[in-house]
């Protein structure tokens, strides 16, 4: 039987190669989106985690007061220290508001679109195929500057 089915898979792509190996390079986009996106959860799941972690004091560099947080004078000298904290985390917000933006226009137009059969899916799989190599590409510009 498996021969069989070998032989049959065999001839199908012979007979339509183009075709065959446009789905296996789809297959292969599709994995490698799916593992940026996954990739790009996960830092964006330590960032939020280390970012909640500093807020409540429980970073793995804390500095321990008399009464469990940071007195106001050493918070104010830290912040002398590091002047691009505050410009950095409000780039990294706008660049998260930036993506849900544009991932909620996706969701919106193309889905919906692709849905009531106006689009063709294959246009909004490129679409959100495109979206999420901006948000990739917004966090490698976050990450060099």
């Amino acid at each position: 039987m498996n021969l069989i089915l070998l032989r049959l898979t065999r001839r199908y792509v012979d007979r339509r190669l183009l075709q065959s190996l446009l789905f296996v390079a789809g297959i292969a986009l599709g994995v490698a989106v799916g593992v940026a996106i996954d990739l790009a959860n996960g830092a964006a799941s330590r960032a939020f985690s280390l970012s909640v972690e500093s807020v409540t004091g429980r970073t793995t560099h804390q500095i321990a007061g008399s009464s469990g947080s940071v007195p106001t004078a050493l918070y104010r000298t830290l912040r002398a220290e590091l002047p691009g904290y505050d410009a950095y985390a409000r780039r990294v917000r706008r660049v998260v508001w930036g993506n849900l933006f544009w991932a909620f226009i996706y969701n919106l137009l193309a889905v919906g679109l692709a849905v009531t059969g106006r689009l063709n899916p294959l246009v909004a799989a490129l679409a959100m195929v495109v979206s999420s190599l901006f948000v990739i590409g917004n966090s490698r510009r976050l990450r060099q500057g």
